[in-house]
């Protein structure tokens, strides 16, 4: 029997971990997936009988990259079953101290929707690109983690970056922790990658995306647009000034939250945001009343508004504000 694992460094330091909370961290082309699944067989061959599950944050990547990696490592052999509707996968494992063959189930699920998690006594369970997943997740697995020996209880990870998100909070260069444990690779400790391949990936990023992506680097909070943003430079007490025309950018809520930022231009190249009205369930008779109410309404230049709602945007207009649609551009990656 012929195992397709053959770990570099990094990956044999996390494959051969049993710190109970531990982490592969890596880019693009460290091989997350494969040593994560790899992980995963071995748990369930040196533990027979015994229950796993291995995770990702939908069904598309589960059955896609997940599962297909999993069968791509384990020798046809060693599977006993593989059940599609259920996503089960039975694994034949030799018990040495009853000298009987067993078998290991592994539940291959979406973390989606976090609630289907619970229910299920497990010995260990693997989350493949668990940034993409929630805490909620990561902390049910840990609930459910209690089956077999306590040295072989383990919930194994393996992600890349993105931002400093929960993953971060846990598994960060700054964290110093018993019973958590994170190994980092980048693309360029992997030697089983072709030298064009790694160079012309290289050439497509740049700048803290290259950062995250290739290094596996934390390199700003999750939801952060712009990264060089400098509270002790950015953050000041700007007031209404009557010389400069007002601007308010109009994002429509109801019945949840609207929000109108307002803004004012100084010609040479800075914007101030110098209001703010933030409001649940408020219609736009009620804004536009709040906005007569401020010192800067009669200073209002343009009112650019979420051009998903033009019955709205004509209703600002009757109101008597110089509403228009926005023009939508390309989504910012990472939002």
């Amino acid at each position: 029997m012929e195992f397709n694992i053959r770990p570099y460094a990094q990956q044999y330091d996390y494959l051969t971990s049993k710190t109970r909370f531990l982490a592969f961290i890596g880019g693009i082309g460290t091989g997350k997936s494969f040593i994560l699944c790899g992980k995963a067989l071995l748990k369930a061959l040196n533990n027979p009988g015994f229950h796993g599950v291995i995770t990702a944050p939908n069904i598309p990547m589960l059955r896609q990259t997940t599962k297909r990696m999993f069968i791509d490592i384990c020798p046809p052999e060693l599977i006993a079953y593989n059940n599609e509707t259920e996503n089960i996968i039975g694994i034949y494992a030799y018990d040495t101290t009853t000298n009987t063959t067993k078998i290991s189930e592994i539940f291959f699920r979406s973390t989606t929707d976090e609630e289907s998690l619970r229910g299920t006594n497990l010995l260990w369970a693997a989350m493949d690109e668990a940034a993409l997943s929630s805490k909620m997740a990561f902390n049910i697995l840990a609930g459910r983690i209690r089956a077999g020996p306590v040295e072989e209880q383990q919930l194994f990870i393996a992600s890349t970056p993105k931002g400093m998100n929960w993953m971060y909070d846990l598994f960060g260069p700054h964290v110093i922790r018993g019973g958590y444990e994170h190994v980092y690779a980048e693309i360029y400790d992997n030697p089983y990658l072709a030298k064009e391949y790694v160079d012309a990936i290289t050439e497509r990023y740049s700048g803290n995306f290259k950062l995250q992506e290739l290094s596996g680097q934390f390199v700003s909070h999750e939801g952060t647009v712009y990264d060089n943003f400098n509270p002790g430079k950015h953050v000041g007490n700007y007031q209404y000034n009557p010389e400069l025309s007002v601007d308010l950018g109009w994002d429509f809520g109801y019945p949840n939250i609207s929000a109108i930022p307002v803004l004012q231009q100084d010609g040479k190249g800075h914007v101030y945001l110098i209001d703010e009205i933030y409001k649940y369930h408020a219609l736009e008779e009620d804004l536009v009343a709040e906005c007569r109410n401020r010192q800067w309404f009669g200073g209002i230049r343009d009112a650019i508004c979420d051009e998903a709602r033009p019955d709205l945007i004509k209703r600002l207009v009757n109101l008597g504000l110089p509403a228009r649609s926005s023009r939508k551009g390309k989504i910012i990656e990472g939002i």
